[in-house]
């Protein structure tokens, strides 16, 4: 019995991990969920690197108040996704909806912070 979980474990291991993910023309769920992770990494990279350059820019108190306003803006991103994606509580199309909110909501941060790099 324990060898018969054991083969059909590498049997999806070695199908998984030849499963091609085309984003273009996502339609099943799964496909979907890390097409959005995929977005949302993108768009967190972008904003980690405009933060950094907004941050050399700054006077010390200057950074104390990007700090601050940022880890204010971090719980109120993740708060407001998951409120967000509440109308799917349960269902397979929350985790695609929690994580498309945060992409759209870092994407519109880092436009905020990229303003102060062109003053």
């Amino acid at each position: 019995m324990n060898r018969n979980i054991l083969i059909l474990g590498f049997t999806f291991l070695i199908a998984t991990s030849s499963y091609a993910l085309d984003c273009e023309n996502a339609m099943d769920t799964y496909s979907l969920k890390e097409c959005a992770k995929i977005d949302y990494d993108k768009a967190d990279k972008k904003l980690n690197k405009t933060y950094k350059q907004v941050m050399s820019l700054l006077d010390d108190e200057g950074k104390e108040l990007l700090k601050k306003s940022q880890r204010a803006w971090i719980t109120f991103r993740d708060l407001n996704a998951e409120f967000q994606s509440d109308s799917m509580r349960g269902g397979t199309g929350q985790g695609l909806i929690y994580t498309s909110i945060l992409t759209e909501m870092t994407i519109e941060r880092e436009k905020e912070l990229s303003i102060k790099l062109n003053q």
